[in-house]
């Protein structure tokens, strides 16, 4: 899913970040003009979300 991200990115350069959901396992991937975010389920202990703030910074977040 990352290579797709980097390929997508590559013909889509004004997009800011790729979001994953659903994958059992919060993750967070960065390199240099690239950001992939990956969601948690929500029937784990420890449950992953993302927020965006008002200046546009994403962000992967636990919920416990």
């Amino acid at each position: 899913l990352v290579d797709y991200a980097r390929d997508y990115k590559a013909s889509h350069p004004d997009i800011d970040a790729t979001i994953f959901g659903h994958l059992h396992l919060g993750h967070e991937v960065k390199e240099d003009n690239l950001h992939v975010v990956f969601l948690s389920d929500w029937s784990d202990e420890e449950i992953s979300y993302a927020t965006i703030d008002n200046n546009g910074k994403l962000e992967l977040k636990t919920f416990r």
